[in-house]
């Protein structure tokens, strides 16, 4: 029972952990600075990203996954059209930030 509950525990700390951390790490942090300071500046603010700036992170070579943890603290839905869809893909968002974007999973 007690191994249990501090499973449970140490589980529970992790994931309020990461859910506070920074999207971006140090280095990709400065990729995006040099690439494009407003995206950084909305980051910092945890305003919702605009999809120019998800291309801008994809572009820039910043991770779907980090992407993909913004989107979640962000809780920001996106309805996109078809042809935001197909701008996004042929800018080279990935189909699993894609996912993120239109669906909030928690």
């Amino acid at each position: 029972m007690k191994r249990a509950i501090f499973f449970a525990f140490v589980a529970l700390s992790a994931n309020t952990l990461f859910a506070n951390a920074p999207a971006l790490d140090r280095q990709d942090r400065h990729v995006m600075e040099q690439a494009s300071p407003r995206t950084v500046e909305r980051m910092d603010r945890k305003e919702p990203l605009t999809l120019s700036d998800i291309i801008k992170l994809s572009q820039s070579g910043i991770s779907d996954d980090a992407i993909i943890h913004y989107l979640k603290q962000s809780q920001t839905l996106y309805p996109l059209t078809q042809s935001q869809t197909r701008r996004m893909l042929d800018a080279g968002v990935s189909q699993r930030v894609l996912h993120a974007m239109l669906h909030r999973e928690m």
